[in-house]
């Protein structure tokens, strides 16, 4: 039960971080499993390495081309998770929604995805102004939009209300 109640606190937590994501996925995979899922993936926990490895190559890349890694690697492993927590539901409740339980993961993993676009867009529209000016070293700072008062959460960074 513990591993159900950490994969259901991180899937609650404000933050689209990517650390977070493949926490989430692990802690949740291992409720699955615990609760008499099968893992689906062939190469299950060996995954935990490849995507830490990932975002740490992804720091060595320019921005434009990083963000695209670390987007990819938060939404699937949002997306893995909010599939596995479903599967744990399902599971629980008797498996007859279990079916469904892959579309949620999908869902869960295109909306975060396509919240991130903005950010995504951003990198690339500076990487063309440094290009455009002759100035490769010109900053940019992202700063993700408000909505409704409230700090929008873009993938890959947490930001803080004011």
């Amino acid at each position: 039960m513990k591993p159900l109640i950490l994969a259901a606190t991180l899937l609650a937590a404000p933050a689209y971080a990517q650390t977070d994501a493949i926490a989430a996925d692990a802690a949740s995979t291992a409720a699955g499993l615990a609760a008499g899922a099968a893992e689906a993936n062939p190469i299950g926990w060996a995954t935990i390495p490849l995507r830490l490895f990932a975002l740490e190559y992804a720091k060595t890349l320019p921005k434009e081309e990083g963000v695209q890694i670390e987007h990819v690697i938060s939404a699937g492993g949002w997306g893995a998770a909010a599939n596995n927590v479903c599967i744990v539901g399902a599971i629980l409740t008797g498996g007859a929604l279990a079916p469904l339980c892959p579309m949620v993961g999908m869902a869960t993993g295109l909306h975060l995805w396509t919240q991130g676009q903005g950010e995504r867009e951003f990198w690339a529209i500076c990487a063309q102004e440094r290009i455009y000016w002759g100035n490769p070293d010109m900053t940019c700072t992202y700063t993700a939009p408000e909505m409704a008062g409230v700090s929008a959460v873009a993938i890959g960074r947490q930001e803080v209300a004011p």
